[in-house]
């Protein structure tokens, strides 16, 4: 959030944030409430999941 605050600060329009794993611990959230969406190509949970078969 502080990377997106210094981009916007320089004018950068920042409204989507993509990112490998989407570790599940709020950041979806946090990055919503300052209207970024993020984008990921797998959830943590997912990951735990198939680690246990």
């Amino acid at each position: 959030m502080k990377a997106i605050a210094a981009l916007r600060s320089e004018g950068v329009k920042v409204d989507k944030v993509f990112s490998v794993i989407d570790r599940e611990g709020g950041g979806r959230e946090n990055l919503a409430s300052i209207g970024v969406t993020l984008y990921s190509l797998v959830k943590g949970s997912e990951l735990l999941r198939d680690a246990e078969r």
